[in-house]
C-alpha cells in the first residue's frame, strides 16, 4: 500500500508541476520597436519577419490609410514587387490573426484576396484567405487556427491565389500555441488521487 501512495504521490507532484505550465501567446503591434527600414530577420514579440523576395521591412506610423490609427506603429513590407511577408515563430503554433490594409483598388482586382499560408518546417500545412475590401484602409483581418505550424507567409493575391505587386502592410499580430489542460483542473486531480489514497489506506 504505502508503494502506492507513494506512486500516487509522485503522480500529483507531475501533475502540479504541469498546471504551471500554459499555452505560448503573444501579440507583435510594434509600437516599441522604432520606426524605419529592418533588414530581414528583424524580431519584434518573439516573432522573426522577412521579405520573401528582397528586403523591403519597414515599420511606419501616421498614416492611417496603411496603419490601424495615426498613433499606431505597423510593418510594411515594400518592394511592390510579388513576395511577400514571411514570419517564423519561436514555437509550434495553433492559431494566429493579423489586421492588414493598404489594399489599394489600383493595384489588385474586386476580387484580390488577402493570402495567409501556414506551414510546419516549411511544408505548407493550412491556408486562410479573406476578399479585400478595396478602400486602402487597415480594417480587416485574417486569421486561422488548425493544424500547428511554425512560419507563415502574407501576400496579396487575385482570385487564383497568384501573388500581385502591393506592398503588404500589417499590425496587431496575435497567435497561440496549443493549449495545455487548464491548472486549476489539474491540481483537482491531483488532490482527488490523494484523497482515494487517503480512504483506501483508513478502510484497510
Amino acid at each position: 500500500m504505502k508503494k502506492i501512495i507513494n506512486a500516487l504521490l509522485f503522480s500529483a507532484t507531475a501533475l502540479l508541476a504541469i498546471a504551471g505550465t500554459q499555452a505560448q501567446a503573444g501579440l507583435v503591434d510594434f509600437e516599441a520597436d522604432t520606426l524605419g527600414s529592418k533588414a530581414n530577420g528583424f524580431i519584434s514579440g518573439g516573432v522573426t519577419f522577412s521579405d520573401t523576395n528582397g528586403s523591403g521591412l519597414n515599420v511606419m506610423n501616421g498614416l492611417p490609410t496603411e496603419c490601424a490609427s495615426a498613433s499606431n506603429h505597423c510593418l510594411a513590407n515594400f518592394g511592390d514587387d510579388t513576395g511577400g511577408l514571411r514570419m517564423d515563430f519561436f514555437a509550434n503554433m495553433a492559431s494566429m490573426s493579423l489586421d492588414f490594409g493598404n489594399d489599394n483598388l489600383g493595384f489588385i482586382a474586386v476580387d484580390g484576396l488577402a493570402y495567409l499560408q501556414l506551414f510546419m518546417n516549411n511544408v505548407l500545412v493550412g491556408e486562410a484567405s479573406v476578399v479585400v475590401n478595396l478602400d486602402d484602409i487597415m480594417n480587416q483581418t485574417i486569421s486561422y487556427t488548425g493544424l500547428a505550424f511554425n512560419s507563415a507567409i502574407f501576400t496579396y493575391t487575385d482570385a487564383n491565389k497568384n501573388p500581385v505587386g502591393l506592398i503588404e502592410v500589417v499590425d496587431n499580430i496575435n497567435y497561440k500555441s496549443n493549449e495545455v489542460p487548464e491548472p486549476t483542473s489539474i491540481a483537482l486531480l491531483g488532490l482527488g488521487m490523494l484523497g482515494f489514497a487517503a480512504a483506501r489506506r483508513r478502510k484497510q
